[in-house]
């Protein structure tokens, strides 16, 4: 059979067609075989929660009558932290392992939930217990991140296991089983899609029980020797097992593992033609929308977002498209490919056909909402009550208090009261990660000073009135995640109205001042679905543009004039956790004293983010530069009249000069001579020639370092918008786009490097510590690292203990 689709951009753009032959792929004769199941289980400790109907389920699945097979072996390993993992019982017949008083049983009984996540050690255990002539299926079963001892660890752990057993054991098949969407679903599809399995995103016990029943259901009846599919030069090959729901594809030779001698199956060429050829074609497009599904489920698995959604806009599916085009992080990606599946099986239920491809919404992005809301700030106030009802926080919750020496936790004894309605507070702004795909919106609100235990109100403080505010951030978007489905706001401001209703943010009811406008920040992409992301061009002139700031920023230091206080009226304000500058900055600890054991408790779970830096040849990151005064001690000598002696060398030059020193009009400036120990590199010949021509030149923009403060301050301002606009056109949207999915924009030809690499490929390239286990793209000179991190929040049981102790 014969059809034809094409992929078309979110603005309908058609931008590849293809022809779809079904292939019949011939069965190799069933072999008898011993079966083995290797069941591995995390046991880290966010499983606390079902941890005992885990075990209830394992053991479960022993009894069933597929498990009953006199040949069939079972092998149980559970995992948690980097090391921590336990073989309960190995190569093992089901009849013994159930047998009256066994120990096997009890073994299972005894597992308890405990710290972190790390799989790769119990996966290489597992290999050990494959003999080459088993067909062995592997269940991996996770509810989290694998990200101990770090994510670029397990990564490459994980990613080396894989090539492993494609290589040395061509019987394995892997499933993954992910509890619920909070798991790195990119991770489980990566193992499933290369090892001939599928990825079930389970949200109670009873769907992992069916994903384990349907594997040992297999392997009971056995499964035909590994068929092999070569791969063709011009051409995508997806192979589809109807009957278990599973699709695996290549563009080179693969391996099909797992098939069941009665499985139905299929095997899809995808043909990519010119448009010419494409009309040519005698078949109807989307005559079957089985392969364009396909064709999308499959794109998934191998990263390559854009063409999965482009096969989906296709299919003309209004349904999916609407719901799944702005997928980008993990928990969206496994719905993404849930609702693939099911259409990919049959069930076509909601399917409602747009009348042309599209994305079939319209709207504006969570980025391009934000920016043009700080475009109009004091237009607009929040109903942060609404808000907080559809708010989800994404960190560690901290307490307003300390932990005492007898473990008890001790809360301070003040507190900030807001004095507005919490229907309308003024949000400031909001600030856009560099470096991720975070938003964070600032909030603040008038408020009073209260003691607790006595609940006085502090109106006076050493001697002065006070006049505070309560400052609160929220994360809108974290790490590519929405936290707020709506953002409910009252409009003073016709001219705003008009732009949300323009950008289709809100709908046109009519301006009016005392409606609250709801956005549905939920239903939002969290970057233009229209943009395409592009290797940034712009780093020469961010590099400049950073030394300068960074020079003008050093020279205003310290010109604002602080309160004077004396020491008691400080220690007076400490009292009731003020500041000099009269801000309230209460002591705040984690509601936990010990991180392992909030974790093993459930209390605390983490999850992999991933920051994005942008550099080149010569280092990989802005970062990597020298501060301002810095790099003035180090390659710079200078004089100022009057100096204290302990603060000269014996030649009179300041020990540690800084731009404010020069500020005054009475330095010297002179090129310090190099001392042997001075190694110059590649940083020195940014920074060097900039800081010459502002210390010993013109300055910048004509100003003098002497001067007073204004022209440097309007250079400052004008330095700092131009630097704003690189971040805002080049390279936020590429570390929104990566920070969100930890994937690399399908239309880049880069090469992907290490750290080790990355030192041959640029030698002298700056390269800090922490960054040595990234992942780098290189395009020419241009590099971009991606930098995994574990970041951890607090679970749903730990804010119920989080309540308790802010109620003392």
């Amino acid at each position: 059979m014969t059809t034809k689709f094409a992929l078309y951009d979110f603005n309908g753009t058609p931008t590849a067609h293809y022809v779809v032959d079904t292939i019949d792929v011939p069965k190799p004769a069933l072999e008898k075989t011993v079966s083995h199941h290797i069941v591995i289980i995390d046991r880290s400790g966010s499983m606390w929660g079902v941890m005992d109907s885990t075990k209830a389920m394992v053991e479960k699945v022993m009894t069933v009558e597929e498990f009953q097979h006199s040949e069939m072996l079972l092998t149980l390993i559970s995992y948690s932290s980097f090391g921590d993992y336990t073989t309960h019982f190995a190569r093992t017949k089901v009849s013994e392992v159930l047998a009256p008083d066994s120990p096997h049983v009890a073994s299972i009984r005894g597992i308890r939930a405990t710290c972190l996540t790390s799989a790769s050690g119990a996966m290489n255990v597992a290999l050990t217990h494959v003999q080459p002539t088993e067909t062995t299926a592997i269940s991996i079963h996770t509810d989290g991140y694998f990200n101990d001892r770090s994510p670029a660890a397990e990564a490459k752990a994980v990613d080396k296991w894989i090539k492993t057993v494609q290589v040395e054991y061509p019987n394995v098949y892997a499933n993954t089983i992910a509890y619920g969407n909070w798991t790195d679903f990119k991770m489980l599809d990566r193992i499933s899609s290369n090892l001939s399995g599928k990825t079930v995103v389970a949200k109670d016990v009873k769907q992992v029980y069916t994903a384990l029943h349907d594997t040992s259901a297999v392997l009971a009846g056995r499964v035909l020797p590994v068929i092999k599919v070569p791969g063709e030069a011009d051409a995508f090959l997806a192979f589809h097992n109807v009957t278990q729901r599973k699709v695996n594809g290549s563009t080179t030779d693969f391996a099909v593992r797992g098939v069941g001698p009665d499985d139905v199956t299929l095997l899809y060429r995808f043909k990519k033609v010119a448009k010419s050829a494409w009309d040519r074609s005698k078949v109807t497009e989307n005559a079957d929308l089985t392969p364009a599904y396909i064709f999308a489920r499959a794109m998934l698995a191998a990263g390559r977002l854009n063409e999965a959604k482009f096969a989906l806009i296709g299919t003309l599916d209004g349904d999916l498209i609407r719901t799944h085009y702005k997928a980008l992080t993990a928990s969206a990606l496994a719905r993404f490919a849930g609702d693939l599946e099911d259409r990919i099986a049959g069930n076509r239920g909601g399917y409602a056909p747009l009348a042309q491809p599209g994305i079939g919404v319209s709207g504006t992005s969570i980025l391009e909402l934000t920016t043009l809301l700080n475009k109009h700030t004091g237009n607009y106030t929040l109903n942060l009550t609404e808000f907080l009802s559809t708010y989800n926080r994404r960190s560690v919750a901290r307490l307003d208090g300390k932990w005492g020496d007898d473990g008890t936790f001790q809360p301070v004894d003040t507190e900030l009261e807001p004095t507005d309605k919490p229907d309308a507070v003024t949000v400031t702004g909001f600030e856009l990660n560099n470096s991720n795909a975070t938003i964070n919106m600032q909030v603040v609100r008038p408020a009073v000073l209260r003691r607790k235990s006595s609940d006085e109100v502090l109106d006076m403080v050493a001697g002065k009135k006070v006049d505070l505010k309560e400052i609160r951030s929220y994360t809108i978007v974290g790490d590519g995640e929405v936290n707020v489905f709506w953002f409910p706001i009252r409009l003073s401001s016709k001219r705003l109205y008009a732009a949300l209703v323009g950008m289709k943010a809100i709908e046109d009811v009519g301006f009016d001042t005392e409606t609250v406008y709801s956005v549905p920040l939920g239903r939002m992409p969290v970057c233009p679905v229209n943009q395409t992301v592009d290797i940034p061009g712009a780093f020469n002139e961010l590099v400049r543009l950073v030394i300068k700031r960074g020079i003008l920023a050093a020279c205003v230091a310290g010109d604002a004039s602080a309160t004077e206080w004396t020491e008691d009226q400080l220690l007076a304000l400490k009292e009731v956790n003020l500041t000099g500058s009269l801000n309230y900055s209460p002591p705040s600890t984690n509601p936990y004293s010990d991180l392992t054991e909030a974790i093993s408790a459930g209390n605390v779970d983490s999850y992999t983010k991933y920051n994005v830096t942008l550099g080149d040849s010569r280092m990989v990151s802005v970062g990597a530069l020298y501060s301002a005064n810095e790099y003035l001690a180090r390659r710079f000598a200078v004089k100022v009249e009057g100096a204290p002696a302990d603060a000269v060398d014996k030649d009179g030059f300041l020990k540690k000069p800084k731009f404010a020193d020069i500020r005054s009009g009475k330095a010297t400036v002179a090129v310090k001579a190099l001392s042997a120990r001075t190694k110059l590199g590649p940083i020195d010949d940014l920074m060097f020639p900039i800081f010459e021509s502002f210390l010993l030149k013109s300055g910048f923009d004509g100003s003098n370092i002497a001067q007073d403060g204004l022209e440097i301050s309007l250079s400052l301002t004008a330095t700092e918008d131009e630097i704003e606009k690189i971040y805002a056109e080049e390279i936020r949207p590429m570390a929104f786009y990566i920070g969100a999915t930890g994937l690399v924009p399908d239309h880049w030809n880069v090469e992907i490097l290490d750290a080790e690499a990355l030192e041959a490929r640029f030698p002298g390239i700056e390269i800090e510590k922490k960054q040595k286990e990234g992942t780098f793209l290189v395009s020419g000179t241009v590099v971009i690292g991606i930098f995994p991190e574990v970041a951890y929040f607090s679970t749903e049981k730990g804010m119920g203990i989080v309540n308790a102790l802010r109620a003392l």
